[in-house]
């Protein structure tokens, strides 16, 4: 196609060569001059009124000499302007793309809190129902392994010289206290939270004192090796499995570890 137009192009050339021998420099500074200012009206929009009058006065000038260059130009012009259009359609569509993309984003990141916030919530309440339901059962639980539970407390926060204590559990007994820390699912690092807790125990409960201090794990799942690891800490392992009663997973022969000389 191109050398088509190549071909057409120089016959052309060569006829007007024959008609303006004396004119052919004339017509190969008015055909750069075209050129210069077509690739300067399309990098410049805002200047191509002025420019496009100026063009069509040297045009309107060299008509009579360059009939068959001007339908070649024209042609050119045409071109151009598809490509142009083709461009602006291009680019509008991808504006419009580009809008409709970052709606759906902000629809889904809306989405995305409104279910981290339900998710949140549900969690909050799944872990509170998992406290009350364990520590429920639990007296009934430790009747049947032998430990006679007096008071069973839930959930409790302690305020003392700007420092927070918080326990989910504490079961107390005639010589003994029992401090759980529950858990919808028990993992290794939540051992921590119950070490500290029972480090710092009769620093909130001084009238403890002289009781023996034990740590329990509780929650819906324990697994075989947080039950093991659990043991090999002293910890007493609470289970609600499968919605059934609350049970005391140790063995009969387990001897919990006494906290109570660590505290002081």
């Amino acid at each position: 196609m191109k050398n088509k137009r190549k071909n057409k192009r120089d016959r052309e050339l060569e006829e007007l060569k024959q008609l303006y021998e004396k004119n052919i420099e004339a017509i190969r500074e008015l055909r750069k001059l075209i050129e210069e200012d077509r690739k300067r009206a399309e990098e410049d929009r805002k200047k191509a009124e002025e420019y496009e009058k100026q063009r069509e006065k040297e045009h309107k000038e060299a008509m009579e000499r360059l009939k068959r260059v001007e339908e070649t130009l024209d042609r050119l012009a045409k071109e151009r302007e598809e490509d142009e259009k083709r461009r602006k359609e291009y680019e509008k569509q991808r504006e419009k793309e580009h809008r409709e993309a970052m709606e759906r984003l902000t629809k889904l990141e809306e989405t995305t809190r409104n279910l981290s916030k339900s998710i949140t919530d549900l969690n909050g309440i799944w872990s509170d129902y998992t406290e009350k339901i364990i520590l429920d059962g639990f007296e009934n639980a430790a009747k049947e392994y032998g430990l006679e539970i007096i008071q069973l407390i839930e959930r409790q926060l302690i305020r003392k010289g700007g420092d927070n204590y918080e326990i989910d559990g504490l079961a107390i007994g005639k010589d003994f206290v029992i401090v759980i820390e529950t858990k919808t699912k028990f993992r290794k690092e939540d051992f921590e939270q119950l070490e500290n807790n029972l480090n710092r125990f009769f620093e909130f409960y001084p009238f403890y004192r002289g009781y023996k201090l034990y740590g329990a794990i509780a929650g819906i799942r324990i697994t075989e090796n947080i039950r093991n690891l659990a043991e090999k800490k002293g910890f007493f392992v609470i289970e609600h499995k499968d919605g059934k009663d609350v049970k005391i997973l140790n063995s009969k022969n387990f001897k919990p570890k006494d906290f109570s000389n660590l505290n002081g």
